[in-house]
C-alpha cells in the first residue's frame, strides 16, 4: 500500500524568525533561509520488506550549507541523503518499524509537495524468482543503499538456493561481468603489503563495486566464549592461529588508563570488562596494537577507516603483518569487535554477543565498497603520514550519546588530553554538539560534516586516525556539563520560576512500547495529585507524533492542573525542564536517561517486560543515582507480547509510586 505524507502534515522546526508556511494549495514553499529549518514527517508503521521512498520536491539555489533527508527507523538512521537528490531511496526493514522521514533544509529555496512511501517487495509477499530476480535489478540500477538489494537477494537464495542467488549475480548485466575482475583486483591491491601506487581505473559506479563485491562471501569464526576445536583446526588450515588473535582480543596498555567501575550487574561487569585503553593509545600518536594472526608479531596501527552506520561508528585499524589485516572497533561499548583477512575473506568474531548490533557481513561490505570507491585516496593514506582525531555522533540513540559518547570524551580529558590539542570530526546528531558540553574545545579544533557518509572521506583527505572515544558511566561531573550546556545553548524559555509545585516529567509515547491507556491514567493520577496536594504541573514529554494523545491527556485535566507541553522542542529545552522537575513517569528507554543519569530526579519508570528488566543495571550507570521505582512484573499486562510490544497498567500503582517519590506519606492499604 502506498503511503503519501502530505506537506501538511511535516511538523516545522524553524531556527528562523520567518518559518516555512503552507500555500492553499497545499504546497510549501520556502526562500533562501540564512538560518535554516526542519520538516519532520509523522512516524508510519512499514511492515518488514524494502520500500521505497520518494521526495516530492524541487530545491533551488543553495545560499550556504549543504541541507539533507534521512529516514528513521528504531532510533537508527539507515538512508541518509544530500537534498539535491530527493530519491528514490530504497529501505530494508527486517521488522516492523515506525519510520520517519526528516529534511534538514539550509539556506536553500526549496518547493516540498510531500513524501511517498511504496513497498517494492514485503516479506510477507508470496514472491517467486522471477519477481525477486526484477526486484533485485531495479535496486541494482537505482540504489545507493546496498543493505536493500542484499535483502532481496537473501530471500533469492532463500526461495532457490544460494547457488541460484549467485548465479543470479554473475548474470545481472554485461557491465557487472565486465568489471568483477577490475573491482575485485582493485580491492586486492589495495590489501596487499608494501603494495605498488595502483593503475589508473576509470570511474566505478556504485552499482559496479557493489555488484562485484557482493560475490564474496565471508569464512566467519567466533572467538567467544572459547572456539571449537574444530573451527580452531579449520580456522589454521586457513593459515592463522587461534591464539594470535585471542592475544590480540586481550591486550591492554596497562597502568595507563583509569581503573576500571566496578559494578553489582553481571550485564555491566562485562561492559567494564571490554578493552578501551587503545582508545587514548590512538589518541596519544601510539596507534592500535595487535598480533599478526599469521606470525604473533605485535604491530601498531596508525591508519583507520571510520565508516559511519546507523548503529555505530565503525573504525577499521589496518595493519601490515604476513598480509594486511584489519581489527575492527565499534558497536556502542567502541570495544574491538572483530579481526577481518581479506586475503582468504576470513572474520573472526571477538565481541560479546549481547554487545553486537549489525551483522559484521554487513558491516564489511560496507567498508570494501568505500575503500573501491575511493581507491586512489585509500592508496595515498595508507601510504602517508596521519594525526589523530576523535570521532564524534556514533549512536542515534539519546541514552548511548550521554553513557558512551559524551562519556568517552569527558574521560579523554581527564585522563590527561588537552583540550586545545583535541581535533574532533563531528557528523550531524539530533543530540548536543560537542562543544555544548565541552566548551574548552576550540572551534576551530571541531569539523562539523554535512553528512555522516562523508566521515570516511574526510578522514583520508585529511590524513587522520579516527577514534571513537567512549565511556562506561554518567559521572557526576558530565551531567553538571550538560546541565550547564543545555542552558547555554537552549533558544527557548526557560521554566518559570513560579511554577506551581510539585512539577512532574510526564513521558508519551506513540510509535511502539505505548501504555495504551496514557492519556486517560496520567490524566486521573494527576487530578489525583492536585486534589490531595492543591497545586500540581505536568511537563509533557515526547515527540511530535504524541500531539493527539497529549490533546486528549489536557481535555481530561482539571483546569487547576498546569501544562507545559515539550512535544516540538530541542533537547537542550528538554534538558532544562528535566533538571526543573521534582519527579517524573517514564517509559524505560533513551527517554529515562534525562531525568536519572543527568538530572538524578526521583519517580517512577514503566514499560513492557523486556525494557523492565533493564531496570536491573540501570541506577548503576551513575555513580550514586537514586534508583527509579517501578511497577511489577505482574502487574503490566502485555499486548502480543515481545520487546517494544504496548502494554496495559494500572494508573492507581502509578500514582502510589509518585507519591512515594515525593515523599508523600503512604495511605492506609499501601505497601
Amino acid at each position: 500500500m502506498n503511503v503519501l505524507i502530505a506537506a501538511g502534515e511535516m511538523a516545522i522546526t524553524a531556527a528562523s524568525d520567518e518559518p516555512p508556511a503552507l500555500d492553499a494549495d497545499g504546497l510549501l514553499r520556502t526562500p533562501e533561509h540564512r538560518l535554516g529549518y526542519f520538516l519532520r514527517s509523522p512516524p508510519v508503521r512499514l511492515p518488514p520488506g524494502v520500500h521505497r521512498i520518494v521526495l516530492r520536491m524541487k530545491v533551488g539555489r543553495r545560499v550556504w550549507g549543504p541541507g539533507h533527508w534521512t529516514v528513521g527507523a528504531n532510533g537508527q538512521i539507515p538512508v541518509a541523503r544530500d537534498l539535491n537528490d530527493p530519491g528514490p531511496a530504497y529501505l530494508s526493514l527486517r521488522r516492523e518499524e515506525a519510520v520517519e522521514v526528516e529534511i534538514n533544509v539550509k539556506g536553500q529555496a526549496v518547493e516540498f509537495t510531500g513524501v511517498e512511501v511504496a513497498p517494492v517487495l514485503l516479506d510477507d509477499d508470496e514472491a517467486g524468482p522471477d519477481r525477486l530476480r526484477a526486484s533485485i535489478d531495479e535496486l541494482q540500477r537505482a540504489t545507493p543503499e546496498p543493505a536493500a538489494v542484499f535483502h532481496l537477494i537473501d530471500r533469492l537464495a532463500a526461495v532457490e538456493g544460494p547457488e541460484a542467488a549467485e548465479s543470479f549475480r554473475r548474470r545481472l548485466s554485461s557491465v557487472l561481468q565486465r568489471d568483477d575482475g577490475t573491482v575485485r583486483d582493485v580491492w586486492r591491491g589495495l590489501n596487499t603489503v608494501g603494495g605498488p601506487a595502483p593503475s589508473p581505473v576509470e570511474p566505478l559506479s556504485l552499482e559496479r563495486i557493489t555488484g562485484a563485491l557482493s560475490k564474496h562471501g565471508l569464512t566467519v569464526f567466533d572467538l567467544f566464549p572459547g572456539m571449537m576445536a574444530e573451527d580452531r583446526r579449520k580456522l589454521l588450515g586457513q593459515g592463522y592461529q587461534a591464539e594470535f588473535v585471542q592475544a590480540s582480543l586481550i591486550h591492554r596498555s596497562y597502568g595507563r588508563q583509569e581503573p576500571a567501575p566496578e559494578f553489582r550487574s553481571g550485564f555491566l561487569r562485562t561492559l567494564a570488562d571490554l578493552d578501551r585503553s587503545f582508545q587514548l593509545d590512538v589518541l596519544r600518536g601510539e596507534g592500535m596494537a595487535a598480533y599478526c594472526p599469521v606470525s604473533g608479531r605485535l604491530l601498531r596501527s596508525r591508519h583507520g577507516f571510520c565508516l559511519m552506520r546507523p548503529g555505530s561508528a565503525y573504525i577499521f585499524y589496518r595493519f601490515e603483518g604476513v598480509e594486511v589485516f584489519y581489527v575492527c572497533v565499534g558497536n556502542w561499548p567502541g570495544s574491538r569487535m572483530f579481526i577481518y583477512m581479506p586475503e582468504t575473506e576470513t572474520l573472526v568474531h571477538m565481541l560479546h554477543p549481547q554487545f553486537r548490533w549489525e551483522p559484521p557481513e554487513d558491516v564489511v561490505r560496507e567498508f570494501k565498497v568505500n575503500c573501491v570507491r575511493l581507491h586512489q585516496e585509500v592508496h595515498a593514506y595508507v601510504h602517508g603520514p596521519t594525526r589523530p582525531a576523535a570521532v564524534f555522533r556514533a549512536t542515534l540513540n539519546l541514552g548511548h550519546h550521554f553513557w558512551n559518547d559524551l562519556g568517552g570524551i569527558e574521560t579523554a580529558l581527564r585522563a590527561g588530553v588537552a583540550p586545545q590539542t583535541l581535533e574532533v570530526v563531528q557528523a550531524p546528531s539530533p543530540f548536543m554538539d560537542v562543544r555544548s558540553v565541552f566548551p574548552e574545545i576550540p572551534e576551530g579544533g571541531v569539523r562539523r560534516l554535512s553528512t555522516a557518509g562523508e566521515v570516511f572521506g574526510h578522514c583520508l583527505r585529511e590524513g587522520l586516525t579516527p577514534v571513537r572515544l567512549t565511556g562506561a558511566q554518567v559521572t557526576e561531573t558530565l551531567a553538571d556539563r550538560v546541565r550547564r550546556g543545555a542552558a547555554a545553548w537552549s533558544r527557548g524559555a526557560p521554566p518559570p520560576a513560579d511554577v506551581p509545585r510539585p512539577l512532574i516529567w510526564i513521558n508519551l509515547r506513540a510509535h511502539n512500547k505505548v501504555w495504551v491507556d496514557q492519556a486517560h491514567g496520567y490524566a486521573e493520577l494527576l487530578n489525583a495529585l492536585q486534589t490531595e496536594l492543591g497545586t500540581v504541573s505536568a511537563y509533557l514529554d515526547g515527540t511530535p507524533d504524541c500531539a493527539e494523545v497529549a490533546a486528549e491527556l489536557r481535555a481530561r485535566l482539571r483546569p487547576q492542573v498546569t501544562v507545559f507541553e515539550g512535544l516540538d522542542v530541542s533537547l537542550y529545552d528538554s534538558l532544562n525542564w528535566a533538571f526543573a522537575v521534582d519527579a517524573y513517569v517514564v517509559t524505560i528507554g533513551s527517554g529515562l536517561a534525562l531525568v536519572t543519569w543527568l538530572a538524578d530526579k526521583p519517580g517512577v519508570a514503566h514499560s513492557e517486560w523486556a525494557h523492565l528488566c533493564q531496570l536491573e543495571w540501570w541506577s548503576e550507570v551513575r555513580p550514586g543515582l537514586r534508583p527509579p521505582l517501578a511497577p511489577a512484573f505482574a502487574e503490566i499486562t502485555e499486548i502480543v507480547g515481545g520487546m517494544y510490544c504496548n502494554y496495559e497498567l494500572d494508573w492507581r500503582r502509578l500514582l502510589q509510586l509518585v507519591r512515594r517519590a515525593l515523599g508523600l506519606p503512604p495511605r492506609p492499604g499501601e505497601a
